[in-house]
């Protein structure tokens, strides 16, 4: 028989593939029926090989042949069908063979054509993921990679061939998609480039945000080339300040001038780029390049943060002013700016520049500026040296207010991004703990308006998992965090103190979620720190001074010791008999229960306190599991002392059988704990259960008891 050969008007490969798969599955079925319906077999077989030899076309992969090779399908008149099954079956075994050849030598060319597409060899890899496609028709990542090539290169109409080719193949492929749609961009057809975006959605819905930053950056494309075209339309109908500009422009580029000359000119530009239309025509006459990009005037603004001269950082602090205009409430600009690499060490080099602090104090306030939209978070994230950004804010701190308050809340809108966080964890434990231990350490250098606003950051950074444990996990961290608590907790009529309690509390209550060495041994010290806290008249600092002892006497006995020495027990069972606040009363219950686990003195207080331990028991009646949980466990403990079951309504064992039907494992446990003590300790008890037909109950939850 002759090659198949496949055309793409006539029979499309997955029409051809579809036709092989039905005759493979005849062939194997003649293995089966006896004679006759082998013959029909046969000859259907038979017929669909004839009639696909009849088509005569070529592939529809690339205009090439799938198959030059002759088949061995062939029946001639008079071979048996013993001989013919065996000739298939060697036929298919060949074709097999041939196919993971020709998949190994394609595959060794699309990974030639990777490296030297990372080494930006265009031309080259396009040339191997072509030979690739010589080997392979059909391999779609080929045909994909060489559309990005081809995107690198210029050949926009070529990558979108390309695309359409992998689409016909895999009509669900992202890459090819993306790759088209960049072409489409390219070719500044805006519209076109969005809509070949959104195909993506058609074929899977999980790629929304994919799909809606790609839209986004061909909309703010589309937004600069209009923009663009009207600012182009103004210089032309000759508007006045327009002109000024550019003429603004043209003499800041001239060379060897004194630097006042160039500042003076810098300062004027600021003033000059107040709308939308003065900002694209900053941008498209090069303004950001005669700024950051080999020019005479860059250099100069590049040298200007070495300088101990005031005339250079004034220079340095015109320039960022400058780009604060040229970028407010303007995304186009905004992103043009933050790829350019020029800025990048400018920025970094101002911001951690020690001899000017009104240099410093400006950068702090670009970056709030540009923090503030999630376009210029993530391109920050993506283009900057995040640690010597991070550093670099964190140093502000120090120079003013102002200053410090735009640094921090530059970094607290940049932790909005998962990205941020990702790259900060790496830089945590050597360069940015250190950083926040000495704000800590060195408080009072801080404005006492800033320090809250610090403490604030660092806390929020500590709600990721991974940052969390590198701070908790650091003793020397701990050690500066109870340096700033003890200070300001011996002022606890101050505002100001207060003020710096709280985020303070927050951030220890983070660190504590975490069962570290550093947390245990300084857990005693904690305890003389926080216990005078719980007579303050604020709400907000007993509630997270509850918040933090429920978490760091865990693992301290010392820690316990000393709390219910100082009364710790009356006011938790004041808060709970109270129930003024859900969450307080909920860390309450777990200190009681903390407390009273292994020691008789908390479990004399609390039955003193209440004895019938009614509070705890109606406590059962949450609808919080953790609640639930504790106060069942803080009953059991308390059941330990003598002669306190007998004061226990006999209610409580149905109660908490009732809370045994549960699937929270905690609760089942604590309950089966409690019921047994209370059995045990009293024969009231142990009577209603067996009425109950606890027993049982009692016997299945206890597979939950942590032994």
């Amino acid at each position: 028989m002759d090659p198949l050969n496949l055309k793409e008007d006539d029979l499309s490969l997955n029409d051809f593939l579809s036709k092989v798969d039905e005759i493979d599955k005849i062939v194997k079925g003649m293995n089966t029926g006896d004679e006759s319906e082998q013959n029909m077999a046969l000859s259907k077989a038979d017929k669909m090989l004839k009639e696909t030899e009849s088509e005569q076309t070529t592939s529809s992969i690339n205009k090439t042949i799938i198959n030059g090779t002759p088949t061995k399908q062939e029946n001639p008149q008079g071979i048996s069908q013993d001989a013919f099954m065996a000739s298939v079956e060697a036929d298919a075994r060949e074709r097999a063979q041939r196919r993971r050849l020709k998949t190994k030598q394609a595959t060794q060319l699309k990974e030639q054509g990777n490296i030297e597409f990372k080494a930006g060899n265009f031309n080259k890899a396009v040339e191997y993921y072509t030979q690739g496609l010589d080997c392979l028709r059909d391999m779609v990542v080929l045909y994909t990679n060489r559309a990005q090539a081809y995107n690198k290169l210029g050949q926009y109409e070529s990558a979108i061939e390309d695309c359409n080719t992998a689409l016909r193949i895999e009509e669900k492929n992202t890459k090819a998609y993306i790759h088209k749609g960049n072409a489409h961009l390219s070719l500044l057809q805006y519209t076109k480039a969005i809509e070949t975006y959104q195909e993506i959605l058609k074929v899977n819905q999980k790629q929304e945000k994919l799909v809606n930053d790609y839209v986004k950056k061909a909309r703010l494309a589309m937004e600069a080339a209009e923009a663009e075209q009207a600012a182009s339309k103004v210089v032309a109908d000759g508007e006045i300040q327009a002109s000024n500009l550019l003429q603004l422009l043209n003499k800041l580029k001239q060379p060897d001038k004194p630097i006042i000359y160039y500042q003076g000119g810098l300062q004027l530009l600021a003033v000059q780029i107040n709308n939308d239309t003065s900002k694209t025509l900053f941008r498209s006459n090069a303004g950001f390049e005669l700024l950051f990009k080999k020019s005479y005037l860059s250099e100069k603004i590049q040298q200007a943060h070495t300088s101990q001269d005031k005339e250079n950082l004034e220079l340095a602090r015109a320039t960022v002013q400058v780009c604060i205009q040229a970028t407010s409430k303007h995304d186009v600009n905004t992103k043009y700016l933050l790829e350019l690499q020029g800025f990048h060490d400018f920025l970094l080099n101002s911001l951690q520049v020690a001899t000017c602090a009104a240099l410093k104090e400006e950068c702090a306030r670009f970056l709030f500026q540009l923090s503030q939209t999630s376009l210029a978070r993530s391109t920050i994230i993506s283009k900057l040296d995040i640690s010597r950004l991070m550093l670099g804010l964190i140093s502000c701190v120090q120079i003013s207010q102002q200053g410090a308050e735009n640094a921090m809340k530059s970094l607290n809108n940049l932790a909005l991004e998962k990205q941020f966080l990702s790259l900060v964890r790496v830089e945590m434990k050597s360069n940015l703990l250190p950083a926040f231990e000495e704000i800590l350490v060195h408080s009072e250098a801080v404005s006492e308006a800033v320090l809250p606003s610090c403490i604030s950051t660092i806390s929020n950074m500590a709600h990721d998992d991974h940052i969390r444990r590198q701070m908790s996990a650091d003793k020397s961290f701990w050690q500066a965090s109870l340096t700033i608590l003890t200070k300001h907790c011996s002022k606890t009529n101050s505002e100001a103190s207060e003020s710096v309690l709280e985020p303070l509390l927050g951030l220890l209550m983070n660190l504590a979620l975490e069962k570290c060495h550093a947390e245990h041994q300084l857990a005693p010290q904690l305890a003389v720190c926080v216990m005078p806290l719980l007579s303050s008249k604020n709400p907000q600092l007993i509630l997270r001074v509850c918040g933090l002892l429920s978490r760091a006497l865990v693992h301290s006995p010392t820690a316990v010791d000393y709390c219910v020495q100082h009364g710790i027990v009356d006011v938790m069972m004041n808060i709970i008999i109270q129930g003024n606040d859900d969450i307080c009363e909920k860390y309450a219950v777990k200190c009681l229960t903390v407390l009273s686990q292994n020691n008789s003195e908390a479990q004399k207080q609390i039955i003193r306190k209440d004895k019938g331990l009614t509070r705890l028991v109606h406590l059962l009646d949450s609808e919080d599991d953790m609640m639930i949980a504790n106060a069942a466990l803080c009953i059991g403990h308390c059941a330990q002392e003598p002669g306190c079951s007998k004061n226990i309504s006999t209610d409580v064992v149905q109660t908490l059988l009732t809370k045994t039907d549960t699937t929270n494992a905690s609760i089942k446990q604590n309950c089966a704990i409690t019921l047994a003590k209370l059995a045990t300790t009293s024969p009231e008890h142990l009577k209603t259960l067996q009425g109950l037909g606890g027993i049982g109950i009692l016997h299945s939850c206890m597979k939950y008891v942590d032994t």
